[in-house]
């Protein structure tokens, strides 16, 4: 699961501890403001070419995509095509990012 110990302390590193905590409460604004702030965060995040904070990162949104909420929904779609457009701006390799959005 991805609200596994081992997921949020990992996620903690790439995203900060309050940020996770928001991505992971109960409230849905919370969930929300995170993923906006995690979208602000992108390209201090993927122009490191830190295959692991991105792999995390698609882990994260894999999790949010999945939200029953439609406004967590709307804006995970949208950090989704973010992270697309920087992937595709990138240095990263069509299979480093197939692996990580598998």
């Amino acid at each position: 699961s991805n609200e596994s110990p081992e997921f949020i302390k990992k996620s903690e590193s790439v995203l900060g501890e309050y940020r996770m905590r928001c991505f992971v409460s109960r409230n849905w604004v919370l969930r929300e403001a995170a993923l906006t702030k995690i979208s602000m965060m992108l390209p201090d995040i993927l122009n490191d070419h830190d295959l692991d904070a991105a792999s995390i990162l698609c882990a994260a949104l894999e999790h949010a995509v999945y939200d029953r909420i439609v406004q967590v929904f709307l804006t995970s779609l949208i950090v989704l095509d973010e992270i697309v457009l920087a992937f595709e701006n990138g240095n990263f390799s069509r299979k480093e990012v197939i692996q990580m959005l598998e």
